[in-house]
């Protein structure tokens, strides 16, 4: 039991632990244990620690089940006729039970994110500039590819357009783009490739708009905010 602890934590050992994953018809979703896994390993690296997660996780599906089938307790025995006179079934009774909205919650009431904090806190401005640049990956399924800045600026721009907000110049927008790159959020370069992350004032400024900018956070992690987060959830659920 105490080797346990220390045992490094994986999608195989969660699943030996909670059962054999059935293939045909999962019951918990792949990218929901893929994100467990991870994150508990990075905060506490203990296999238990993973379990009660998952447990919170399947009280919350259990739930969201129990209310379903107390608005529709008939459906059984009328989901073909209501299917055939346009009824709507959420969409959510096709997928596993266990998905990573439960995950992303009860690994949020577990851990407090260190990520969806630091996206939380970020000004307005930053993260419409954060937004900008996940929906520019997601045009070209890519979600850390590289663009300039100067397109990012005008895809933020559209977007502030969109949001009836009023844009920041360009001017302003490469120191900004710099912080973000310091706390983590992008990832920014020259066409060199030199790192200007860490480059004192006057180079930045004199760095032009041809600079490339990517988007430095996880995959998981920008998810985990889409769900929790009511600005990016507006922003980013499309």
């Amino acid at each position: 039991a105490a080797s346990s602890a220390a045992r490094p934590i994986s999608c195989s050992i969660l699943t030996l632990k909670v059962g054999r994953a059935d293939v045909a018809n999962p019951v918990v979703e792949h990218a929901a244990m893929v994100f467990c896994a991870r994150k508990v390993a990075a905060a506490s690296g203990d296999a238990r620690r993973a379990l009660q997660v998952f447990g919170m996780a399947a009280e919350s599906a259990a739930e969201e089940l129990r209310q379903w089938s107390l608005v529709s307790p008939s459906r059984s025995a009328s989901s073909s006729a209501s299917a055939a006179a346009g009824g709507t079934q959420p969409v959510w009774l096709e997928k596993p039970a266990l998905r990573f909205d439960h995950m992303s919650s009860a690994l949020g009431l577990a851990f407090k994110s260190r990520v969806i904090a630091l996206l939380e806190s970020l000004p307005q401005h930053q993260q419409l500039l954060l937004c900008a640049l996940v929906l520019r990956g997601r045009k070209v399924s890519a979600p850390n590819a590289q663009c300039t800045l100067a397109d990012l600026h005008a895809s933020y721009k559209r977007m502030c357009s969109s949001q009836r907000l009023p844009h920041l110049p360009a001017n302003e927008v490469l120191p900004i783009c710099h912080n973000m790159a310091a706390c983590g959020v992008f990832g920014i370069g020259d066409i060199g490739g030199r790192s200007l992350a860490r480059a004192d004032a006057p180079a930045r400024r004199s760095a032009d708009l041809s600079t490339p900018v990517w988007l430095a956070i996880a995959e998981d992690d920008l998810k985990a905010a889409t769900q929790e987060l009511r600005f990016f959830r507006n922003l980013l659920c499309t």
